[in-house]
Parts: C-alpha cells; sequence; structure tokens
C-alpha cells in the first residue's frame, strides 16, 4: 500500500481462505447447530477482513480534496493577516506574535501534508499488526 499499488499475493491469499472455508463447510453438509454455528462465525470473520482490507485499499489511494486545501490555506492567510491589522504599540512584540501565530499555522500545514498519505512519507500506519498476525499464523500447529 506505500507503493499505492494492489497487492495479488494478498488477494490470493484471501480467495484460499475463503476456498478452504466453503469446502470444509461443504464437507461436513447438514452438521449440528454448533458445527453451523462456528461456520458462520468464520464466515462473517472473514467477511469483515475482507472488508476491512478494501477499505484500507481504498484509504490508500485517497488525498485531501484540493477545496480543502484551499480553505486551509486561504483560512491561514486570513488569520495571519487579520493578526498583522491589530497592532501594538510595541512593534517588537507585534512582529513576534505575528511570526509565532505564522509558525504555527505553517507547522499545522505541514502536519496535515505528512499524514495526508496514510500509508507513506514519515508519519504512516506501520504494518505491525499484520506482522503479528503472520507469525502467529506460522507458529500454529499444521
Amino acid at each position: 500500500m506505500a507503493e499505492e499499488k494492489l497487492s495479488t499475493h494478498s488477494f490470493n491469499i484471501t480467495q484460499q481462505m475463503w476456498d478452504v472455508l466453503l469446502q470444509a463447510h461443504s464437507d461436513t453438509g447438514a452438521a449440528d447447530v454448533l458445527q453451523q454455528s462456528k461456520y458462520e462465525q468464520a464466515f462473517s470473520t472473514l467477511s469483515q477482513m475482507s472488508e476491512h482490507r478494501r477499505l484500507r485499499q481504498l484509504e490508500s489511494r485517497m488525498r485531501l480534496p484540493g477545496i480543502l486545501w484551499g480553505v486551509l490555506v486561504v483560512g491561514a492567510t486570513v488569520v495571519i493577516g487579520s493578526a498583522c491589522l491589530f497592532g501594538c504599540q510595541n512593534f517588537t512584540l507585534h512582529f513576534v506574535l505575528v511570526f509565532v501565530l505564522s509558525l504555527l499555522l505553517s507547522l499545522v500545514l505541514v502536519s496535515v501534508a505528512e499524514i495526508d498519505p496514510p500509508f507513506q512519507g514519515p508519519v504512516h500506519v506501520h504494518a505491525d499488526a499484520f506482522d503479528f498476525a503472520q507469525q502467529t499464523f506460522a507458529e500454529l500447529p499444521q
């Protein structure tokens, strides 16, 4: 997702999970109620996992709309401009106030720009949970 590409390998793994679950369900046929309940839970969980994956894939390609960036930049400009209009008798104090306000708004805009791509850049979503799940599955007895 960091490269903005969909992984065919992960799609194949998900498809294999569906195939195994469908095969196991069809092999048991009309089993008892407890067994049927377990399969329903497995189908529900796998369905939720697939849905969450699709959402992550969509969100990995999404960016903040241009109109929102426009509102943020224009808003910052208006705030800085209005701060310039409210003068102080002490020029140094007024300069420091406008400078600090400008610096703060600049940092906010840079932070939003860095967080915008969720799977890229210095601030991104890590694959720690996925790595832990892979490690857990690898440790399961065959």
